[in-house]
């Protein structure tokens, strides 16, 4: 059954497939093989409203799943990230506060596998590119300065790992501002 997305996921993931089962996680009873379990061979919209069930239980996921899986749904924190907004008083939780800083810790651990993989220097850019919305709009995530500054340090921690994965040519299309 062939999987229809929305616009803005199409464009972020014109022709990708949806990733298998061998892309998504290493072995059974594995955190990832539970993300299996919940977004595996879903395409992004689907998997973005079941994300959206309970943000803060399947915000989690994302930390474990393995990189290519990792690139295809990394648009689901995207739009998440992109959308939440603390003055929003019908739709906004204290947990997405900590969301912003959660997703902070499960993006920056994508460059760390122990094989040695890491994201694509196209997704690297993607991630630069939301690291510096998160930073200069904080204040959507949390009303509390103190909340603000640890959500800056996670999102700071990535453009870290950021910086020393692109090569300098490459970092220039990703820096601040442009």
């Amino acid at each position: 059954m062939a999987h229809s997305d929305s616009i803005a996921f199409r464009l972020k993931r014109p022709k990708s497939p949806v990733p298998a089962a061998a892309e998504f996680f290493v072995g059974p009873g594995t955190d990832a093989a539970y993300a299996w379990e919940r977004f595996g061979g879903k395409s992004l919209s689907e998997a973005y409203l079941i994300f959206m069930e309970c943000p803060e239980c399947y915000g989690e996921d994302f930390g474990w799943i393995l990189p290519k899986a990792f690139d295809y749904y990394f648009p689901i924190i995207d739009k998440y990230l992109r959308e939440i907004d603390v003055n929003d008083e019908e739709h906004w939780t204290e947990l997405d506060g900590l969301q912003a800083w959660i997703f902070g810790c499960r993006v920056q651990s994508q460059f760390h596998w122990k094989d040695g993989t890491k994201p694509s220097p196209a997704l690297a850019s993607e991630i630069a590119e939301l690291s510096t919305f998160v930073q200069t709009n904080a204040e959507r995530y949390s009303n509390q300065a103190d909340e603000q500054a640890r959500i800056r340090e996670a999102w700071l921690k990535v453009d870290h790992e950021i910086a020393h994965y692109l090569p300098i040519s490459e970092q220039g299309a990703c820096s601040k501002g442009d």
